[in-house]
C-alpha cells in the first residue's frame, strides 16, 4: 500500500506542477496581451501556432475577459500556402458566446485593405469537404480596392470551400440593400440575391436608367435582384432585376 501511495503522490505532484505551469503561462500571456500585446501575440504564435505566422506593426487589446476588442495595423499572416496582408482591422468578440455556444460572434468587424497572395497552385489550396465553420455578428465594415461594404448584421457559413453569406441593412459599393444573400462556390462563381429600396441616383449607378434622359427624375422603387458573377469568365456574368415603382415622377 505504501508503494501505491508514493506513486499516487508523485502523480498528483506532477499533475499539480503541470497545471500550475499552464495557469502561470496563461496568466502571463493574458497580462502581456493587455499590457504588451505584440509580445503576447509573439508568444502565442511561437508556442501554439505551427501552421502559420502572424506579425503586426501595431496592436491594441482591451476587455480581454469579457468582450475582447482588438485594433491592429499592417498585419501579415503567412503560411506555406498563402500570405494575407491587412492594412487595418478592428474587431470586438463576444467571448461568452464563443465559450458557451462555440460560435464566433463579432459585435464589431471593421477591415480596411486586404490582399491574399497564393504561394502554391490553387489545386494545393483545396478545402476539406467536411470542414465547417460559422462566423456571425453585427457592425460589419470592409473597405478594399474592389469592395466597399457596410452591413448592420452578417453571417458567414463555410463548408468544403463553399461560402454562404447573409447580410442585412447596409450598402455595397454605395448601393443600398435591406437583405443580400451570396453564395461563393469553390469554382470561383458567385451567386447573389438581394432586396433593395433604391432611388433615381442608385438606378443610374446600376445602369438601369440614365438620369440625363429626364429633366426631372423622382423615382422610388422596391427591387429584387439576382445574378451570377463568374470570376474565371466575366463574359458569363448575369444580372436580373424585378422592379416595383411607386410614388414616382418622371418628366
Amino acid at each position: 500500500m505504501s508503494i501505491i501511495k508514493r506513486i499516487s503522490l508523485k502523480i498528483f505532484l506532477t499533475i499539480s506542477i503541470l497545471l500550475s505551469f499552464i495557469a502561470i503561462l496563461l496568466i502571463t500571456i493574458s497580462v502581456l496581451l493587455t499590457t504588451k500585446p505584440q509580445t503576447g501575440l509573439l508568444i502565442i504564435d511561437k508556442l501554439f501556432i505551427d501552421s502559420y505566422e502572424v506579425s503586426t506593426e501595431f496592436i491594441q487589446i482591451d476587455n480581454l475577459f469579457t468582450t475582447p476588442g482588438i485594433f491592429a495595423k499592417n498585419i501579415t499572416i503567412s503560411s506555406d500556402a498563402q500570405q494575407i496582408k491587412i492594412d487595418e482591422i478592428a474587431v470586438k468578440i463576444d467571448l461568452f458566446n464563443l465559450i458557451l455556444n462555440k460560435n464566433l460572434f463579432f459585435r464589431r468587424f471593421h477591415l480596411v485593405g486586404y490582399e491574399a497572395i497564393n504561394l502554391r497552385d490553387s489545386d494545393d489550396l483545396k478545402s476539406n469537404d467536411y470542414e465547417y465553420s460559422l462566423i456571425s455578428g453585427h457592425d460589419l465594415k470592409i473597405k478594399t480596392n474592389q469592395l466597399n461594404l457596410i452591413s448592420s448584421k452578417f453571417s458567414i457559413v463555410s463548408l468544403g470551400g463553399n461560402n454562404s453569406i447573409q447580410l442585412n441593412n447596409g450598402n455595397i459599393n454605395n448601393i443600398n440593400f435591406s437583405k443580400l444573400d451570396v453564395l461563393i462556390n469553390k469554382n470561383n462563381k458567385i451567386f447573389y440575391k438581394g432586396a433593395h429600396n433604391l432611388f433615381a441616383e442608385d438606378l443610374d449607378k446600376l445602369g438601369i436608367i440614365k438620369k440625363t434622359d429626364f429633366k426631372y427624375a423622382d423615382i422610388k422603387t422596391n427591387i429584387l435582384s439576382r445574378g451570377l458573377i463568374d470570376l474565371s469568365d466575366p463574359l458569363k456574368n448575369k444580372t436580373f432585376y424585378k422592379i416595383d415603382i411607386f410614388n414616382s415622377n418622371l418628366t
